[in-house]
């Protein structure tokens, strides 16, 4: 079947890839897609074959066209206000984003009352965040906005989730964080469109209704499932959701358009309307459904499959799912180009290929199990689809996703039919929503405990690491092509006679292939390099280490000392980090003294990877904390080491000496952190905890730890600024590991001055990012998490700096 909408995509698409490559003027690309599109028309008038290449190449520069005018779009110019003092006066331009403890509001600026922008007027978007109890605005309302505006966070780790270029893609330019809405203040109303304002009222008020009448615990999750609003949802649910493979349902879907579409041509068919007006209804019913949820790309491509399912259905046309899907796809990018390469735009068409691709071919094999075997071959063939980019964006998948779909979603079903009632029987009464909730909240329990059970089994995940983008193109490349093979009969024949013929060359090269890779990975090391990661952990310590041999050890785990915060760096920061890199366990964990913001992470690691040993100084178990962070070693079968001053640990060619404290002095909060000099071949680095001034200072008079790196030691406080104590220890590079805008304010300027001073180069992780360092034990090279590299050259004796 000749499918041209799927040839115009493919090629489209091609052009938005190529923008992220070149750059040429918005004219030469209009001229070349002119020259294409001529040459095109003329071809078709008088040539005796037609060829579309032509149109087929202006696609592919409408694709870089509407690409870069997308990103020009989005660049605005506000940026240069960063830092500044500001009064911006702009309109909400679409539905409040409410979280559990802010809401951010999209503002579009049309003016900046400050001067700061002379000569232009103000042309972007800026992110409100209120944070704390706050006045409600809504879209369309005019706001004053008294503040200083910032660029949005970097990523801070190789393989962040970045958040700056996740707005720049919505073509928001800058943050302004606001207290309980000082400095905010709603002036009118601003321009706004009427049908977009309509569909938000709704869903306001079917919002409130629902909070109104289910109990507070299960109103996020609801209002998560019918309207796609998961910022009230804790981050516990979710995680649960994600590890169990059913995170889908808590954002609207494919999965609720075709329940939606399904119940209006059940409703249609009992009201005796026509084909011709269930459709009508059927599309309006979607469209303002979709409209209000937000329009994002899985709820696009749902309902343009529907409506072109229902048209083809009325017009008694043959549906093809391929053109179907590509012509949902097609306008998606059209409207927004960079949605192209956003995980929610891939992960929806790429399950739904899979479920139309696959789902024929893996059925029959189920067969033999009654009653859900269509449902568990729908499923697993959208797992199995989704596998190589949910390892490049979460690297993992969910081994029980199959089972889980299977159990939940039923139920999750069944929520939404209840939750859905007792919204309109709201509408006429607030008990009657009450009464039906009931049973609502009866289901959402059993899901939350079952979604629970599921993600804590041991089993739940396999870690999989970040595959490359050319990786997670072969793996479908190889996919395609074997099961093309395997369904067409006269390619399997063909490749069965080529495996016939050239079955003993195949196997020699498959075993030479096989060997050369076995005996490199024996007589070659995993890297020959030492790598030292100074995670971007916020306001506390953890540094991943990888031994020359591919051995990992961990040295503190981060955490966060603020008892009122919910946020675990561990379980947000330090276990994604772990996850990219594929690491599944950790062979030695030195924890360098009890305090929060050191050791609570180690809980979030032990709970998804082994921990072969653990090292302490005895001091540590002296503390509650530390005390009951041992019991879940013990708990976990992970070796516990006591260690102190004088001792050495021999770990996989590398030399860990332990400098500070001695086996006998006493607990000393910050002063008894474990200092550690690590060493490979003629690299050092001295790694230093919290120790304050009396320790540097005993540990100065005491001993030899010079080293190429320290670690400053309590973030950089003042109370850790000891001369003598850098003076003798003469490193090239400090880090300081600490969380940007801390409240204690660190690091100290005396401490950064006094390095400087000094002539000690300073990278610090709230500015940097994460320090990766890396070594061959006498040179080394280090590159930041936002994007700067150095590397020190030993060049007559002295150290040269040389930066990219």
């Amino acid at each position: 079947m000749d499918r041209p909408i799927v040839a115009a995509l493919f090629f489209y698409a091609a052009g938005i890839v190529l923008g992220c490559c070149i750059s040429l003027s918005m004219l030469t690309l209009i001229l070349i897609g002119l020259i294409f599109l001529l040459a095109g028309l003329i071809n078709e008038a008088t040539a005796w074959r037609k060829n579309r290449v032509y149109f087929l190449l202006a696609l592919t520069i409408l694709g870089l066209i509407m690409f870069q005018w997308q990103s020009e779009r989005n660049k605005g110019n506000l940026e240069t206000l960063a830092g500044k003092k500001s009064v911006l006066i702009g309109t909400v331009s679409t539905e409040p984003d409410i979280r559990i403890n802010k809401t951010n509001y999209t503002v579009k600026v049309e003016q900046e009352l400050s001067g700061n922008l002379v000569g232009d007027s103000a042309k972007g978007y800026v992110l409100l965040t209120v944070k704390g109890a706050a006045p409600t605005f809504s879209y369309g309302d005019r706001l004053e906005i008294i503040g200083i505006p910032e660029s949005p966070a970097e990523a801070g780790n190789p393989g962040d989730f970045s958040y700056r270029k996740y707005l720049q893609s919505k073509g928001i330019q800058l943050v302004i964080n606001s207290w309980k809405g000082s400095g905010v203040q709603r002036t009118g109303i601003g321009s706004l469109n009427y049908v977009l304002d309509t569909c938000f009222k709704f869903r306001g008020l079917l919002i409130s209704i629902l909070n109104s009448s289910l109990a507070e615990n299960y109103a996020p999750i609801m209002e998560g499932i019918l309207f796609g609003s998961a910022g009230r949802i804790d981050y516990q649910t979710q995680n649960d959701f994600a590890l169990s493979g059913v995170i889908h349902i808590l954002s609207v879907s494919g999965y609720h358009m075709a329940l939606l579409a399904g119940a209006c041509l059940v409703l249609g068919n009992l009201f005796g309307l026509t084909r011709s007006a269930q459709t009508f209804v059927t599309i309006a019913v979607t469209l303002f459904y979709a409209i209000m949820t937000g329009f994002t790309p899985p709820v696009a491509r749902s309902a343009v499959m529907i409506w072109t399912l229902l048209m083809a259905r009325v017009l008694r046309r043959h549906y093809d799912w391929q053109s179907s899907m590509s012509l949902a796809a097609f306008i998606i990018l059209l409207l927004d180009p960079q949605s192209f390469f956003t995980a929610g735009f891939q992960l929806s068409f790429i399950a739904t290929w899979g479920i139309f691709y696959l789902t024929p071919i893996i059925k029959p094999r189920l067969a033999f199990i009654p009653y859900i075997g269509k449902a568990v071959s729908v499923t697993l063939a959208a797992q199995l689809a989704v596998l190589p980019v949910t390892s490049y964006y979460f690297s993992y998948f969910s081994v029980i996703s199959v089972i889980s779909n299977l159990v939940i979603v039923p139920l999750v079903s069944l929520a939404m039919l209840t939750g859905s009632a007792a919204i309109f029987g709201g509408m006429v009464w607030i008990p009657i929503a009450e009464i039906i909730n009931v049973s609502t909240a009866f289901i959402l329990e059993l899901v939350l405990n079952l979604a629970h059970i599921l993600a804590d089994l041991p089993f739940s995940i396999i870690t999989t690491g970040q595959p490359s983008i050319p990786v997670v193109v072969l793996m479908y490349a190889i996919a395609v092509s074997v099961i093309e093979i395997l369904r067409n009969r006269d390619k399997y024949i063909k490749t069965m006679r080529l495996w016939q013929l050239n079955r003993h060359k195949i196997c020699l090269a498959a075993l030479t292939a096989a060997a050369v890779f076995l005996w490199a990975g024996i007589f070659l090391p995993v890297s020959g390099r030492l790598e030292i990661n100074f995670v971007d952990i916020g306001q506390g310590d953890a540094a991943l280490i990888r031994s020359p041999n591919g051995k990992y050890i961990m040295i503190d785990t981060g955490g966060n000392d603020d008892a009122n915060s919910t946020f675990d760096p561990g379980e947000r920061i330090l276990i994604p980090l772990l996850r990219r890199q594929g690491i599944r366990s950790i062979d030695l964990m030195l924890l360098s003294h009890p305090h929060a913001d050191h050791i609570q992470g180690a809980e979030s690691v032990l709970k998804y990877l082994k921990v072969d040993a653990v090292a302490v100084n005895p001091q540590f178990s002296q503390y509650p904390d530390g005390a009951a962070l041992l019991q879940k070693f013990r708990q976990a079968d992970s070796e516990i080491k006591e260690v102190s001053a004088g001792d050495t640990i021999l770990f996989d060619n590398l030399k860990l000496e332990v400098l500070y404290p001695s086996e006998s002095a006493a607990p000393e909060e910050n002063n008894d952190s474990m200092i550690l000099r690590l060493s490979f071949s003629d690299f050092s680095i001295l790694f230093t905890g919290d120790a304050e001034q009396p320790a540097l200072d005993e540990l100065s008079d005491s001993s030899k730890f010079k080293s190429n790196l320290v670690k400053v030691p309590h973030h950089g406080s003042r109370g850790s600024w000891v001369k003598k104590f850098y003076r003798q220890a003469a490193p090239d590079l400090a880090v300081i590991s600490v969380g940007e805008r801390n409240k204690f304010g660190h690091p100290s300027k005396e401490v950064t001055e006094g390095l400087t001073a000094l002539g000690i180069s300073v990278l610090r992780t709230d500015r940097d990012g994460a320090v990766i360092v890396s070594s061959d034990g006498s040179g080394f090279e280090v590159e930041t998490g936002k994007g700067e590299k150095l590397e020190w050259l030993e060049v007559g004796g002295k150290l040269t700096v040389v930066k990219e």
